[in-house]
């Protein structure tokens, strides 16, 4: 990921792809409603997702800008967060969406608290 931010309940990130912004990808978490300070979530296709909602963005062949995809199930999901300190909030994340691509995030990030 190269960038991540959290704000009013939602965790960003950005992946740069081979030819920025053409191929460039935003995941998106949303749904949180209470503080996420060392919790973990943990989510599979056909299980109930407690609100929280998935989205990939980015720019699909023949379009000029990114086309957004909202998953309100049906993708899996291990999330755990850190503690927050000075504006920004540790954690890892593991999510596969049930995309034609079989789009996927894996990694740590450190999200900027906005």
């Amino acid at each position: 990921m190269e960038k991540a931010t959290f704000s009013d309940g939602e965790l960003t990130l950005w992946q740069s792809g081979a030819e920025p912004n053409k191929d460039d990808r935003e995941f998106s978490i949303f749904g949180f409603k209470d503080k996420v300070d060392g919790k973990k979530f943990s989510m599979k296709p056909g299980q109930d997702h407690s609100g929280l909602s998935a989205v990939l963005s980015y720019r699909k062949e023949g379009e000029d800008f990114a086309v957004p995809t909202t998953f309100l199930n049906g993708y899996s999901m291990k999330l755990e967060f850190g503690t927050a300190k000075d504006g920004k909030i540790p954690g890892m994340i593991h999510l596969r969406l049930p995309d034609d691509e079989g789009s996927f995030v894996i990694g740590t990030f450190e999200a900027e608290i906005k």
